[in-house]
Order: C-alpha cells, then sequence, then structure tokens
C-alpha cells in the first residue's frame, strides 16, 4: 500500500469526487485509465466521476460491501459459501457452474437475479478481469486499512489531521524502504509461501512438452473418469486457468512445468514484486516541516470551522455515557447496577422472598428434620390470601385477620423449630429424672403386680 493523495472535502458528492479524480488524473498522467485498475466501493459520487473523466480504466467494485448489501435479504449461510467461490473463480466455465449452482439453492435464483441485476459481474468476478493488470485485488482492504490508522487524527482540527497523516506518510515510506533493501531474495517476503502453497499442489499434474514453446498439463481423475487439462505458455507467462496472468505469481500448473524444464520458480514472477520496483517505489521522500512558530501569519483571518450539518432521523437528546460511568443522577449514593445479589435463604444469585422457588420446601424441610411433627396447621383459602390458624398470607387480608408477609411467616417457622427443639430437650431430662427417682406407694405397688403376672 503507497498512499498517493488525499484531500479533505465536507461531503463526498459527485462533484467533489470530480474534482479529486480530475487531479489524481493529471498527476499521475492517467489520460483515459487505459491499463489502469480501481479499487472502490459503492459510492455513487465516485462512479459517476470515475466514468465520465477515466472512461477506459477497469473499475473494480468492493466484493465485501456487495456481498454486505446482498445478504440483506439472504441470509443463508450457503449463499455466503457459494458467493466467496463465486467472485474467485478465474474462467468463465466455472463461473456458469458456479451460478448454476447457486441456482439449485433454495431462493437462489431470485438471489442471484437480484445480485447480478444491481451488481454487474465483471466488476466483482476474476473472470472477467483483464490480463493487463497484474493484481487479483477484488476489496478495498488497503484503503480501510489506511482510514484505520488515521482514526484518531481524523477527530482533530484540520491542521492537526493534516501534520500527523503527512507525518505519518513521511515516516511509512522510510520504513518501508529499509525494510525492502533487507528481502533475502529478489522477491517478497509473502510471495515465497505462494508459491511454496502452489508447488505442493502441483506434485500431481503430468506435464507433455509439444516441442515448441508450450506445454500440456494433465490430470486423471479417476473418482470422475475424466481428464482435467491446461496448457501452459513460459515465454509468454500464461496459464489456461488464468490465476498466473491474474496474480503475477505462477500457478500450480505452470510450476509443474517449471519443474519439468529445470527452471527457478522465482525468475517467473512479474517484474512488479521485484525487489527493485518496490526500492523504486519508496525512493521518493516527503520533505519535513517545521513548526508552527516557523510559519507566516495569514492576512485572510483565523480558519473558520465548517458549518453544521443537520443529520437524517431524531436528534439525540441524552448524553452518550461513558462504558464505566454509572446511570444513577446521585452522587452520594452507590449505584446497584454490576452487583450481584443472593437470596440468604436459598444463596442463589437473581432470587429473593417473593420469587425463591425453594423457599416454601426450605421451610418445611428444616420444621421437620429439627423437632417432632406437631398439630396440623389448618390451612383455608377463603380470603384474598392463604389463611395459617387466623393469620393471613397475602396482599390482601380481611379486617377480622391479623396480616403478616412470608418473611415474618419464615421467621416464626424458625422460632416454633426452636421452641421444639427446647421442649424435646426438656422432656428427654424429666423421663432420666423420674427413672432415678425411687417410686411413689402407689407406683411401686403396681409394678410388683405387673411383676407377679409375667
Amino acid at each position: 500500500m503507497f498512499p498517493i493523495a488525499w484531500a479533505v472535502v465536507q461531503v463526498a458528492t459527485s462533484e467533489t469526487w470530480s474534482w479529486f479524480v480530475d487531479l489524481l488524473k493529471s498527476d499521475l498522467g492517467l489520460v483515459d485509465g487505459l491499463g489502469w485498475a480501481l479499487v472502490s466501493d459503492m459510492q455513487k459520487g465516485l462512479i459517476y466521476a470515475v466514468k465520465d473523466l477515466l472512461p477506459m480504466i477497469k473499475h473494480r467494485m468492493c466484493a465485501r460491501h456487495i456481498y454486505a448489501r446482498w445478504r440483506k435479504n439472504t441470509m443463508a449461510r450457503s449463499f455466503k459459501l457459494n458467493f466467496g467461490a463465486f467472485i474467485g473463480v478465474l474462467t468463465s466455465p466455472r463461473c456458469t457452474n458456479s451460478w448454476i449452482q447457486m441456482t439449485t439453492l433454495k431462493g437462489g435464483e431470485t438471489a442471484v437475479e437480484e445480485l447480478l441485476k444491481k451488481w454487474p459481474i465483471s466488476g466483482w468476478c476474476q473472470a472477467f478481469f483483464n490480463d493487463f493488470v497484474k493484481c487479483e485485488v477484488i476489496n478495498n482492504n488497503m484503503c480501510e486499512t489506511f482510514n484505520g490508522v488515521i482514526l484518531e487524527s481524523r477527530s482533530k482540527s484540520i491542521i492537526s489531521m493534516l501534520e500527523d497523516i503527512r507525518q505519518y506518510v513521511m515516516t511509512r515510506i522510510a520504513i518501508k524502504r529499509e525494510y525492502t533493501k533487507k528481502w533475502r531474495c529478489d522477491c517478497g517476503p509473502s510471495i515465497i509461501p505462494k508459491i511454496e502453497k502452489e508447488r505442493q499442489k502441483s506434485a500431481k499434474w503430468q506435464v507433455e512438452w509439444n516441442g515448441g514453446a508450450s506445454h500440456e498439463v494433465y490430470w486423471d481423475n479417476l473418482i470422475l473418469n475424466e481428464r482435467e487439462g491446461y496448457v501452459v505458455l513460459l515465454a509468454d507467462e500464461m496459464c489456461s486457468c488464468g490465476k498466473w496472468q491474474k496474480s503475477s505469481i505462477p500457478c500450480q500448473h505452470s510450476l509443474a512445468t517449471i519443474a519439468f524444464v529445470g527452471a527457478d520458480p522465482l525468475n517467473y514472477v512479474s517484474d512488479w514484486l521485484k525487489k527493485d520496483r518496490y526500492l523504486k517505489a519508496y525512493s521518493f521522500v516527503l520533505n519535513p516541516v517545521r513548526g508552527r512558530s516557523f510559519w507566516p501569519i495569514s492576512v485572510e483571518g483565523s480558519l473558520l470551522p465548517p458549518m453544521a450539518r443537520r443529520m437524517p432521523g431524531r436528534p439525540v437528546k441524552k448524553r452518550k455515557r461513558k462504558p464505566l460511568e454509572s446511570k444513577s443522577k446521585s452522587k452520594t449514593k452507590l449505584s446497584r447496577e454490576g452487583r450481584a445479589f443472593k437470596y440468604s435463604i436459598c444463596h442463589v444469585e437473581g432470587h429473593n422472598k417473593l420469587s425463591c422457588p425453594k423457599r416454601a420446601s426450605f421451610f418445611i424441610d428444616s420444621n421437620d428434620s429439627n423437632h417432632e411433627p406437631t398439630k396440623p396447621t389448618n390451612v383455608s383459602l377463603g380470603g384474598e390470601g392463604a389463611c395459617t390458624d387466623g393469620i393471613v398470607i397475602g396482599r390482601e387480608a380481611p379486617k377480622s385477620t391479623a396480616f403478616i408477609s412470608p418473611s415474618e411467616l419464615i421467621r416464626m417457622g424458625n422460632r416454633g423449630a426452636t421452641h421444639g427443639q427446647q421442649q424435646k430437650q426438656n422432656e428427654q431430662s424429666q423421663s432420666a429424672e423420674f427413672t432415678t427417682s425411687k417410686l411413689s406407694t402407689q407406683q411401686s405397688i403396681t409394678a410388683v403386680a405387673t411383676k407377679e403376672k409375667f
């Protein structure tokens, strides 16, 4: 990525884009755009400006932007997979096969018709790209990367923003030039892995020489019982699959032919990816600029900010809060947001005394495990709430009964359990004292009579 020019406009319209493209055309000597390629997003102003000023240029549309708009009506995952394969095909027969495969899906015929009607296939499918431009890029990621780098600078005033961008580009050119000088081979470091990946695929191909300047590369597919073949021209750096011409890197068929003749694959990489071209591109520098204290004072007055523009939609009245900012307006009270609360009975997060499903079962189990069963409780549902021995449990109670909340009922149950434990302990102590003490006269006579019977 080599940033060439940038501009600041108030609104991106056809007029502003025409002004920018006209300046770029005169600086680079593009004439009518023949032999050049342009990749952009779906901005209508830019499309019209390029069509008028550069009629012969190959204008490619960003595939990611096309799919983002197309997927609004086609949410199936299968369409995404087929669209990715569709944009990567390099020959017309494979493009036709991908088209037919997408139409066989559910709703695919309507989706493909909408896709081809809104966005012409010649702008985003590699099979329709010419071979003059040695680049297979079909997305706008490089521009988006540059926008991501200057994101913080874009929030500053116009002079500070332009100074930050100038310093970034100035240092980037110097860093890239020094980095290119350290290349160990004649090609870039990212070229070698791509060649190695294609070389591993070339092991299955067989090569036959026709005695001239071309070779036939074929492979017998035993599963489909058919032969797949391509024609390779090493002198012209061409392969009938189309990948070598568009990417400027030898494909698997050409690598099989290069290995057949015993040549070096790096010698067949396009000159646009060689070390000399990179050093030539980064040979120019941006001159440093002195500080603002050395700048001349303008007689035109201070630079005014742009006019406020009303954005579409209802205006936002509430201030956007920070991620860690509390929603509470009180300055002294601690907000309950972000705190986890647990019910004291079940110790489960999110439960309380009204919504806990384990509250009643816990109360019954605790009473059964602590003391003997007592007199059954009379429960009636005649009023607005459950009535327990004259005590109504609920939100509305008759005037003749006493009202008690569920929490007070639990506390009464706990007190009843404690009272039952104390009563049981008193009975056990009294029985022990009774056995150790001497029997009375009437009780001793009864005991002796009972003993004689048995």
